[in-house]
Parts: C-alpha cells; structure tokens; sequence
C-alpha cells in the first residue's frame, strides 16, 4: 500500500478531502471546513478569511479522485481509522517531511 499524499489531507480534520479550496492564508481546506467556521479566521495562520472568496483547487482534486482509483484500499484504511489514528498519521508524516528537510 502507499502512503497517502500529505497534500491530499486536510489540515483539519484529517480526512481526504473532497472539495478542496483555497483561502487567502495560501493553504488549502475542505471547503465545508471553512464555510462552517465560527469566526472568519484561517484554522492554521488566525488571519482573516474571506468565506466568499473560495478558489476551488481543481487541480488537487483530480489528483484525488486520480487516487481514489489507484489505490481504493489505502482510502478505505484511512476512512475507518479513527481521529486518534489520523492525528498519528499526520504526525508521522510531519515527523519524515522533517527528516527529509534535514537530509537536504
């Protein structure tokens, strides 16, 4: 199995996502993550967000469904892990792009 690009995770609720957008602080989310924020701050900067200024990331998202198709088993371990699971997925992978800066 191979691993799930980290890019294809939102930051948030570590899930795949499956309308990827971009917002004004330059990262990408699931847009329903966005437009349900309670306040219109960026989850990972704190700036300011504009909800109606949304750029849909086409290009991720056909990488994503290019995925789903490829590799269906590694979206169905991710789908029934648990949020304790995807927090330790995501601080695995945070750990090797680190390793990786350092190899550089």
């Amino acid at each position: 199995m191979t691993e799930i690009p980290r890019e294809f995770i939102c930051p948030v609720t570590f899930e795949i996502m499956e309308d990827p957008v971009i917002c004004c602080d330059g990262y990408t989310y699931e847009k329903s993550v966005i437009l349900n924020l309670p306040d219109s701050l960026s989850p990972l900067t704190r700036q300011p967000i504009d909800k109606n200024n949304l750029i849909p990331n086409r290009n991720l998202k056909d990488a994503i469904e290019r995925y789903k198709i490829s590799d269906n088993t590694q979206l169905k371990k991710l789908s029934n892990m648990s949020k304790l699971e995807k927090f330790e997925l995501e601080q695995k992978m945070k750990k090797q792009e680190m390793e990786n800066k350092i190899k550089k």
